[in-house]
Order: structure tokens, then sequence, then C-alpha cells
């Protein structure tokens, strides 16, 4: 056990150090403009100004992001236009004051995040006292999130709170908090499709609820309009990603998603047509929520998949890995099952492998979960709620019941 401990201490030691580098030399790029922070605070702009219905005007957008934060690559808003509300008092400040302070909010959100979801790793001290604060902070996709002043952070948060929700049996309040973040609906989405299935009524109406709400507030803020050209743009970085160009305006390589489509349109997308990449995508991604069906109700499990099959998901989205991963390895641990717990620290470390040896390709990432997923076992009977909780005892032991 040792020399475990020894292998997991040198291990996530070289992480964290990686993530301070990245910190180090990326911040800099990121004060000037070169972070996808910049269309965030330009879409909060354009809210506060009263011009929403502008939010997916791509030209406009560009022409405006080059005005108020700097001459770099325009990205475009294509979130629903709700969380611009988050954004616009961010905007009353210069670009690299709100940077700052954005980059300052999503530390206290993992730290928050973490600090809430510790008890269920308390396990995992048995590899070292620092081994359930290093499952948050030296995993790479949540350092490169707060870096591009990414909002995936906020998307952890709340499914912290989703998760700890369902462990107090609260469903109702669980299905809200986590439809809180359908500014990326392609994760929420799946996960309330297997709660669906899994007839968790009271989760999916309070996640029917949320959604309703963040749709009519978007509608609100854009119009019909709006809303039509978010469709659009939606439509042009998914089946309509077939050129370089498009995947340089979308800031959109599949071959950066560690997702299945990412490893399906890298690996056959010389041999397929695009449609056809978007049938087998389709067919997998089916597939994989069949699967997942027929594995006890599990939010964990529910978001392993939502970031396996979401048709546009970035390294920095993989910060949900973190709480699928987290009770992974608590799992393997407690089980003292070596192998699953080498496989959970394979996939741990694999963002910041493919980061430095396959310049940040990391579609790879896609088979990893997919095996993760393979692997995720069925709870005990005597397990209550959504299988996360037993009868009695501490939040560790209710995990591990």
């Amino acid at each position: 056990m040792r020399a475990v401990r020894l292998i997991a201490f040198a291990v996530f030691s070289y992480l964290l150090f990686l993530q301070v580098a990245i910190c180090v030399l990326a911040l800099k790029q990121g004060l000037r403009g070169a972070a996808d922070f910049r269309h965030l605070y330009t879409a909060g702009y354009l809210v506060r100004t009263g011009h929403g219905h502008d939010l997916y005007n791509f030209e406009l957008e560009g022409q405006l992001q080059n005005a108020i934060v700097g001459p770099e690559h325009a990205m475009p808003f294509d979130h629903l236009a709700y969380e611009a509300l988050l954004f616009a008092p961010f905007s009353l400040l210069k670009y690299s004051t709100a940077y700052l302070i954005f980059a300052g909010l999503n530390v206290l959100l993992l730290v928050a995040a973490q600090r809430f979801f510790r008890p269920y790793l308390a396990p995992l001290e048995s590899l070292g006292k620092f081994v359930p604060e290093a499952m948050f902070f030296c995993f790479l996709p949540t350092v490169i999130a707060i870096i591009l002043g990414q909002d995936s952070i906020i998307l952890l948060a709340l499914a912290v709170g989703a998760f700890i929700a369902l462990e107090r049996g609260c469903e109702l309040r669980s299905g809200f908090l986590l439809s809180l973040g359908f500014f990326k609906f392609q994760f929420v989405l799946p996960v309330i499709l297997l709660f669906l299935i899994w007839r968790r009524w009271r989760f999916v109406l309070g996640a029917v609820l949320g959604a309703a709400a963040a749709i009519s507030a978007s509608v609100w803020i854009a119009g019909g309009s709006g809303m039509l050209a978010l469709a659009r743009t939606l439509g042009e970085m998914s089946v309509g990603l077939t050129n370089e160009a498009q995947k340089w305006k979308y800031g959109a390589n599949p071959s950066v998603m560690p997702n299945l489509r990412g490893f399906i349109d890298t690996t056959a997308g010389s041999h397929l047509s695009p449609a056809a990449i978007q049938v087998v995508v389709a067919l997998c991604s089916l597939l994989v929520i069949l699967i997942a069906s027929r594995k006890q109700p599990s939010l964990p499990l529910a978001i392993l998949v939502a970031v396996l099959v979401s048709y546009h998901g970035l390294i920095h989205d993989a910060s949900l890995v973190a709480l699928p991963l987290g009770i992974f390895l608590v799992r393997a641990v407690s089980g003292s099952n070596l192998l699953l717990g080498a496989f959970g620290m394979v996939v741990f470390a694999a963002p910041a492998a493919l980061f430095e040896f396959s310049r940040s390709r990391y579609f790879p990432i896609a088979i990893l979960l997919f095996i993760l997923l393979l692997l995720w076992r069925r709870r005990d009977a005597r397990a209550v709620g959504l299988g996360e909780a037993a009868d009695s005892g501490s939040a560790s032991q209710k995990l591990l019941a």
C-alpha cells in the first residue's frame, strides 16, 4: 500500500505542477482577450445595453468583441440567452478586470464544490490526505476552464449541488438545480432523458420546470428571431461543420472533443461522408444511453453518459467528469481493487497526457469514458434513493453501501 501511496503522490504532484505552469503561461493571453471569456463578456454587454436580440448576430458580435475586448479571433455566443444575464454586471468593468474577477469566482466555486463533495471522497484518504482535494484541483479540465474564462465550473458546482440534494432525498430540488445549467443543454438533456427512462418523475419534473424557465427567459431576452438565429448557429456548428474554415470560425474542431463525436469524426472522417458521421454518432449515442439505462439510477453515471454523448463538448466541459470519476475511484479503493483504481487514475491523468504529448487532441478520452461506463457496477439492493446512499452511516459509508 505504501508503494501505491507514493505513486499517487508522484502523479498528483506532477499534475499540480502542470496546472500551475498552465496558469502562469496562459494568464497573460487571457488578459489580452485570447480567451473564451470574450464572447461571454460581450454577450453580457449586449444584454445590459438592451441589445439582447443581437446576441446571435455573429458579424456584429465580432466587431463588438474587437472594440471592447481587443483584436483577437472573434467567437460566437452559442448558449441560451438567459446566461448572458450573469455576465451583464461583468461588462460594467474593463475586460481584463472582469476576466480576473470571473477567474476568481470560478476558483471559489471549485473550492466550494470540492468542500461539499469531499465527505463522499473520504475513503480516498487511504491514498493520502490530499487526494480528495486533488480530484478537483489536479484535474486538467478544471484549470483550462478557469484560464479560458469558461462557465464549465458553474455547471460542475450545480451538478455537485444536485448530487447532494439527491443524497438527501430531494429529487425535485436536484432536478431543478441541474437544470439551472441549461445554458449547456447538451449535457443536461441526456441526464434528464436517463432519469425519464429510470422513471424518476420528481427529478424530471424539477428539471423540466428549470429548463422551461431558462428557455422562457431566453425568449424574453433574445426574442423569437434571436432563438431562430441560435438554432441556425447550432446547426452550422454540428451538421454544417464540414470544412476547416467553419471549424476555425466556431472553435469546434472534433479532434479536441473528448466525446463520441470527437472520436468518430476524427477516426472515420476521412472514410465517411458528413451525413454518415452524423448517423454513426447518433447510433452510438443511443447505444451508450441504452447501456446506461439498464444500470441502477445514479446521477454520477448519468453525468458520465452526458459527457460522452454531448454533441458539442470541449475539454473544459470534461470538468464534469471529476464527479463520476471520484465515485468510481472511491468504489475501487473501498473494494481494494487495484486494477480498477489504476484504470481510474489513467482516466484522471489522460487529459494532461494528451495535452502534453498529443497537441491537445482529446478524442481518445471517449474510449476511456466508454470503458468507465462498462465498468460501472450496479449498487447493493439495500441502497435507497438513487443508489448513492445506504440506510445509515456516515456520508462515505452511505456512498459505499
